[in-house]
């Protein structure tokens, strides 16, 4: 198996990523996704590298597949599909890891406290909070929520995600923009457009969603758009050990 490794991308958690490679012993390079094409393929001819990890955001040029190894195996974050259609080696999307999936929700979710904490300074015991979606995310940040005995309401158009929330002792609404969300702090983890603030407004929106626009009218109400590089931005070290293990397990 070749182990050399090549990490390509901006995000602190590839930086980390190259260096646990390193201190396994395997030859590791990080490549910013920033560098020209023609730089960054000219690496991969001198490097040879047998393992090489796209950034979770898909790149806006790819390298030519006449430069990749024939033997190489490939990580891609986003955009899989038009990356598939281009290579023909050996391929994995981590973001479609349950595993990695179900841990990086938590550490999302942990992180999300940790922006609430600081940018609102405010407690959560006892406020009301309103979460849209029930899926990983939407699940994990719920329970963060109620373990500080917050009072919470979970939205959702999915009938079985509603009852799974109900289950879990959480109140439960379809997902509509008429619900009364006055003195409530409201947390979208839904990647569509589907809220539209009215005079009712909430105390604050966070967007957690993969794709951030919940909103019908973006210019109606001021809202934390909090990207999924969540977990990276506050707990990188954590972050990069997640996303190196599950690269690891890949292999």
């Amino acid at each position: 198996m070749n182990n050399r490794w090549l990490f390509i991308g901006n995000d602190e958690r590839f930086r980390i990523c190259q260096q646990l490679a390193e201190v396994e012993g395997k030859k590791a390079v990080l490549v910013p996704e920033t560098t020209c094409i023609e730089e960054l393929e000219e690496m991969i001819e001198q490097f040879q590298p047998g393992q090489i990890v796209f950034p979770i955001r898909p790149l806006a040029v790819r390298p030519n597949p006449q430069v990749i190894p024939e033997n190489a195996t490939l990580y891609v974050g986003g955009g899989d599909a038009a990356v598939r259609d281009d290579y023909r080696q050996t391929m994995h999307c981590y973001l479609k890891d349950e595993g990695f999936l179900v841990a990086n929700a938590k550490l999302t979710a942990e992180a999300w406290v940790h922006h609430f904490y600081t940018t609102c300074h405010s407690a959560i015991y006892k406020k009301e909070f309103i979460v849209a979606g029930f899926g990983r995310v939407g699940k994990a940040v719920a329970a963060r929520l109620q373990q500080n005995e917050a009072e919470v309401r979970v939205l959702s158009a999915d009938p079985t995600e509603r009852q799974a929330a109900k289950e879990a002792g959480y109140d439960v609404a379809p997902l509509t923009s008429s619900v009364d969300m006055v003195d409530a702090y409201v947390i979208n983890t839904i990647p569509i457009q589907w809220y539209t603030p009215e005079k009712t407004l909430p105390l604050r929106l966070f967007d957690l969603a993969s794709f951030p626009h919940c909103l019908t009218d973006a210019t109606r109400f001021e809202y934390d758009t909090v990207l999924p590089t969540l977990p990276g931005k506050h707990f990188p070290i954590d972050a990069a050990k997640l996303l190196y293990r599950t690269l690891r397990r890949l292999a």
